[in-house]
């Protein structure tokens, strides 16, 4: 869940390796929730992997884009931050394509995310300060 501080060192020092991820999920866009999202996905540059990554985030509130709008500015080719890393919204440039699903954060009903071996996860809509 999150991309946010210290996921790039903790992922590696956990063991973990990008190609078993199935799922990344952002809450809301705070820096402390999804800005080291370009550091995980640089670390899929160097894997082999082929199949999509499943990136969940919710759509705009406030003064928060929605996840397509979040993506565009940190990937979008041409004026992305890291649009060296742009082969992730198409699948192109022998990267995974990620897989976006945008969730409605007004929802007070548990909306589906993913599921896979008996796993599912849900999203609900909740109030947090101005997200």
């Amino acid at each position: 869940m999150d991309a946010g501080s210290g996921i790039s060192l903790r992922f590696g020092a956990s063991g973990a390796r990008f190609e078993d991820l199935d799922l990344v999920a952002i809450t809301h866009f705070h820096t402390d929730h999804g800005a080291e999202l370009p550091s995980l996905l640089k670390s899929g540059y160097f894997t082999d992997r082929t199949r999509p990554l499943v990136l969940a985030g919710p759509d705009a509130g406030n003064d928060f884009p929605p996840l397509e709008g979040f993506l565009s500015s940190l990937l979008g080719p041409g004026q992305g931050a890291v649009r060296y890393l742009s082969g992730y919204l198409d699948g192109s440039g022998d990267l995974a394509r990620l897989e976006r699903r945008t969730l409605d954060h007004r929802g007070r009903t548990p909306l589906p995310v993913y599921g896979a071996d008996g796993l599912q996860v849900t999203a609900l809509g909740v109030t947090h300060g101005s997200v």
